[in-house]
């Protein structure tokens, strides 16, 4: 059997970076058709909620649609990046 260098592959053929796996696609399409199925009861479900129980429900499925952001600090050289927000008064 052919010994490779680590990163490199007897197949010069093989798949592509960043091309997605049948394993992948097989389940993107299921769940596709999952939601795509269930739309219209879990839109009739999720309008029977109110107040709180709706923001809660909605912000949960917001995050995986899109992420939270992840804190971040900003200082400077010396500590802290001091902001100074400065309003041009209209005459």
């Amino acid at each position: 059997m052919a010994q490779f260098k680590k990163g490199e592959s007897g197949n010069i053929t093989g798949k592509p970076p960043g091309l997605k796996s049948k394993k992948t696609l097989i389940l993107e399409t299921f769940a596709q058709t999952i939601v795509e199925g269930g739309m219209k009861k879990f839109k009739a479900e999720l309008n029977k909620l109110e107040g709180k129980e709706f923001i809660t429900a909605y912000m949960t499925l917001f995050e995986y649609v899109k992420p939270k952001l992840q804190r971040t600090e900003l200082t400077g050289l010396d500590g802290p990046v001091r902001i100074e927000v400065k309003v041009k008064q209209s005459t």
